[in-house]
C-alpha cells in the first residue's frame, strides 16, 4: 500500500525548541499549542489551585 499524501511542516503549531526534531511519535509526541493552552486554562480554573 502506498500513499501520495505529502506531509507539511507544522512546527509552528508546537512549542518546540530550535534544533529539536521528533522522529518517532508513536509513544509520546509534543502537545500542540492549542492543547497546551487548554491545559493551562484548566489549571487556572481548578478550584484546587485557586483556593
Amino acid at each position: 500500500m502506498t500513499s501520495s499524501i505529502a506531509l507539511t511542516c507544522r512546527r509552528s503549531e508546537f512549542e518546540l525548541e530550535a534544533g529539536i526534531t521528533y522522529l518517532n511519535c508513536a509513544y509520546q509526541s509534543p502537545l500542540s499549542k492549542s492543547v497546551s493552552e487548554a491545559g493551562r486554562t484548566g489549571l487556572l480554573l481548578s478550584p484546587i489551585l485557586t483556593s
